[in-house]
């Protein structure tokens, strides 16, 4: 499926199979899941895509967080209003 430009998708591989069995395809890259504490960050703007092809159960934590480019593009903080950047921060950490 497809997400959108905005974000970066996170995945922490808690609990996967053994050989290879599970894996993610973003783009035209695919990648295996080898083992727990595998640390994936992917754009989500690309196609993608995961299997699992073991009789197992795949675990992995999956969160998004706002594309670095994205708030580089925001106004700077201004001292009367807080700032936009700090605003959009403050709203990634609580959700």
């Amino acid at each position: 499926h497809l997400g959108n430009d905005a974000r970066l998708t996170v995945h922490l591989a808690l609990e996967v199979p053994r050989h290879g069995l599970s894996r993610i395809r973003v783009a035209d890259a695919t990648v295996n899941y080898t083992r727990p504490g595998q640390l994936l960050v992917f754009d989500d703007a690309y196609e993608h895509e995961v299997w699992n092809d073991a009789d197992t159960i795949r675990y992995v934590l999956g969160f998004t967080m706002w594309h670095p480019e994205l708030l580089a593009q925001l106004p700077q903080d201004e001292p009367q209003s807080g700032g936009r950047v700090a605003d959009v921060l403050s709203v990634v950490a609580v959700t």
